[in-house]
């Protein structure tokens, strides 16, 4: 099962594998030894093109997967990953809909404050 939270950003090309597609048996037990596993994403994600979501990956509310990153991890709140195997880049970020946030809304924290408010992320235009 896949359960994907709300007032995310998806680019192109994702994919998200909750299996392998295919058993793989233990030959002594018999016993099945790759079962599948649910992909969890929370809220306000950003994941960029071509990422490939394998099964157990969790990714917490907030948090950005960067272009063609191949993940199986748990990913915390506002963290930035990205690579192939997907590795940890920052913590503490959030993503703004705007392309250049002014430096004023930046350094006094409304853009922050904003940001973590989920009703900012409804009037986000979509182009």
């Amino acid at each position: 099962m896949c359960n994907i939270g709300e007032k995310g950003l998806w680019s192109e090309g994702i994919q998200v594998r909750t299996s392998d597609h295919h058993a793989i048996i233990d030959l002594e037990t018999g016993e099945v030894i790759n079962r599948p596993r649910d992909v969890i994403i929370g809220r306000r994600f950003w994941i960029g093109a071509q990422v490939c979501f394998l099964k157990g990956t969790q990714i917490s509310d907030g948090s950005i997967i960067g272009a063609r990153t191949v993940i199986s991890k748990r990913v915390g709140e506002n963290e930035l990953w990205a690579g192939t195997p997907a590795k940890k880049l920052r913590s503490n970020v959030a993503w703004s809909g705007e392309i250049t946030p002014s430096p004023e809304s930046i350094k006094n924290n409304s853009l922050v404050d904003l940001l973590m408010e989920s009703r900012y992320f409804s009037a986000i235009p979509v182009y």
